[in-house]
């Protein structure tokens, strides 16, 4: 990893923590800071050791992404709590959702993104595809609709006017 991409990485792994911490003690302050530090060091040593493919997407399509993918999170928090409060609307189950053609880091942020949805999780993925087990039918129906898979591969899409810059 060069030494700005470390720099750049560092300086947004330190705002993150400030903006999720908010505390500004000197104390707190240090001891976040040393653990961005120990955070970067723990990638780059990974980094070095399995050869991974640096991400590379453009800002415009991961706001857009993360834009579309924060209100999915709450419309999933509140099926969730209707979930909770009727039981008979659980239907816990596992299916497998395909990833088409997304390569491994597609198929991560894919992956990542249903389990960062409540009510869903992913459990593994075998080839093509991404195992998922869900609470509730709806959890089920929103992802097999392909909604989401579609809005990833637009983040790695090179062709698309507003897709990721992903060679892999």
């Amino acid at each position: 990893m060069l030494v700005s991409s470390r720099i750049a990485c560092l300086l947004v792994l330190v705002a993150v923590w400030c903006l999720l911490s908010g505390h500004f003690t000197l104390l707190l302050m240090s001891l976040g800071g040393a653990s961005c530090v120990v955070a970067l060091g723990v990638y780059g040593r990974t980094a070095s050791l399995v050869r991974l493919e640096p991400l590379t997407l453009r800002p415009v399509p991961v706001f857009r992404y993360l834009a579309w993918l924060m209100p999915e999170v709450l419309k999933s928090n509140v099926e969730v709590i209707r979930a909770i409060l009727a039981p008979g609307r659980i239907s816990p189950g596992f299916f497998d959702v395909t990833t088409r053609e997304l390569d491994e880091q597609g198929r991560v942020v894919y992956a990542n993104s249903i389990t960062l949805t409540p009510g869903t999780v992913s459990t593994g993925m075998p080839v093509r595809k991404i195992r998922v087990h869900a609470l509730t039918r709806r959890s089920r129906e929103d992802l097999l609709d392909d909604a989401m898979l579609n809005r990833v591969e637009t983040l790695f899409s090179a062709d698309h006017p507003d897709g990721g810059g992903h060679d892999g």
